[in-house]
């Protein structure tokens, strides 16, 4: 049995008897946990490629006072490790091309069709950017965190 709100889904498990809240990630979210991450970085925090456990706690923190729910560190940990990935795979689709624009409307590349075709035909996985990619104001975000 699940119940929703705007951040979290609970799950219950009746035989057992034991509740856990599921973070549910949106924009807002996202945007608040990744200047959580930066400021932390800003403050020498982030000594390597990943936070260690003062850091991660500290975060933990700050992000459950933040939105006004308890996170979990492997909730923020696994976070962490999608925006890595999908930040490779948003740098792969890119690389060093030059002259696209950023499309408003479609929150994505501004391309032609045909270099979007040749860009999922080549990875597959480009697709999941064609309508919703990372914005400009995201991208700088993340270049900061260097993921």
């Amino acid at each position: 049995m699940s119940k929703k709100n705007s951040n979290f889904t609970t799950t219950e498990n009746v035989a057992s008897g034991s509740r856990k809240l599921l973070a549910l990630w949106n924009a807002q979210t996202i945007a608040i946990f990744i200047d959580l991450c930066i400021k932390e970085v800003d403050l020498g925090n982030h000594p390597g490629t990943h936070f260690n456990k003062v850091e991660w706690a500290r975060l933990v923190t700050n992000i459950s006072k933040e939105i006004g729910r308890p996170y979990e560190k492997l909730q923020l940990k696994n976070k962490w490790d999608l925006l890595k990935k999908e930040w490779k795979l948003w740098k792969d689709l890119k690389g060093k091309e030059t002259g696209l624009g950023w499309n408003v409307a479609k929150n994505t590349v501004d391309a032609s069709e045909e270099w979007w075709q040749d860009k999922i035909k080549a990875e597959p996985k480009y697709a999941r950017f064609q309508f919703e990619g990372i914005s400009p104001e995201m991208e700088e975000k993340l270049r900061v965190l260097v993921l």
